[in-house]
């Protein structure tokens, strides 16, 4: 059974914020590894840049997603299973 974006943000101990969950759901509808050019793209009006750069930074840390970087020096990231 898939944890829903509440239990994942529950298990590692963070607030369960907007931006947090939008980022998450975002990576999660994408499947794919995305870049921040395109979760900014698909975000923008509901997050603001620099709360995706945090946000995205807080994930990293709880383990919740993981960054990694293309041979084109394109930032990427995905959730952890």
């Amino acid at each position: 059974m898939e944890k829903t974006v509440t239990e994942i943000l529950l298990e590692k101990n963070l607030s369960i914020t907007s931006p947090r969950k939008l980022i998450i759901e975002e990576i999660i509808k994408n499947s794919n590894p995305i870049s921040i050019e395109s979760l900014q793209k698909r975000l923008e009006g509901k997050v603001a840049l620099s709360t995706l750069y945090r946000a995205l930074n807080d994930l990293k840390s709880a383990e919740i997603i993981k960054e990694f970087t293309t041979t084109d020096s394109i930032t990427m990231f995905e959730l952890i299973s």
